[in-house]
């Protein structure tokens, strides 16, 4: 999957009823910058009551970093935050911010091959956790044949699929996914991914019971 992720389309059901759409906002919609639909237009469904009806995502400036690595470090500090905020006001927002700090380094830094493919992670992380569960499962799968050795991206990419896979009913490819994640990884050498295991482990167990 090569530049920019593609974002789902806001589904129907998500988006702002017409009668909250301001008519100067509406007719103003037209001269606006284009921006990723999906996760762009997830948010503006779920922001707080005056702003669902807004015709831009939320405007955020992230600094540009001096190098490629200081610029990713920054992006994981946002998503970290986006990951603990316990505002659900707050948390679209947050989720925009992290986006926006990924794509920096997409953007900014194209050659730092591993660098992108790590924010593009990211991304679909944030994508799985909104709902664009096709964008995330087309990032997940890519990466995972892209980068059989890079113990983060199989990690998450693994456990990612698989949760998606479950959600979608398809239980049999995600019992394939977590297996293939615990025969791998779950060891004490990967103490740090203890957390994503251990759900890996729990999701495929309540799996073979069913």
């Amino acid at each position: 999957m090569e530049g920019k992720p593609h974002l789902l389309r806001t589904p129907d059901r998500l988006r702002a009823p017409l009668a909250t759409v301001n008519p100067r906002t509406a007719r103003r919609r037209r001269r606006s910058p284009a921006f990723p639909t999906g996760i762009a237009g997830l948010l503006l469904a779920v922001l707080p009551s005056g702003a669902v009806g807004c015709s831009r995502a939320p405007q955020v400036v992230i600094p540009r970093k001096a190098d490629a690595e200081e610029q990713f470090l920054f992006a994981l500090e946002q998503d970290k935050r986006y990951r603990t905020t316990l505002s659900k006001y707050r948390r679209p927002r947050m989720a925009w911010r992290a986006v926006s700090a990924y794509q920096k380094v997409i953007d900014k830094f194209p050659e730092s091959d591993l660098l992108v493919d790590h924010s593009r992670l990211g991304i679909a992380m944030i994508d799985e956790r909104m709902g664009n569960l096709n964008d995330a499962m087309d990032v997940y799968e890519h990466l995972l044949e892209k980068r059989p050795d890079d113990d983060r991206i199989q990690i998450f990419g693994l456990f990612g699929a698989g949760k998606i896979c479950d959600l979608r009913g398809e239980h049999s490819r995600a019992k394939e996914y977590y297996g293939e994640l615990l025969r791998r990884y779950d060891n004490e050498d990967y103490e740090k991914y203890k957390d994503t295991l251990n759900r890996a482990r729990e999701q495929y167990g309540r799996i073979r019971e069913e």
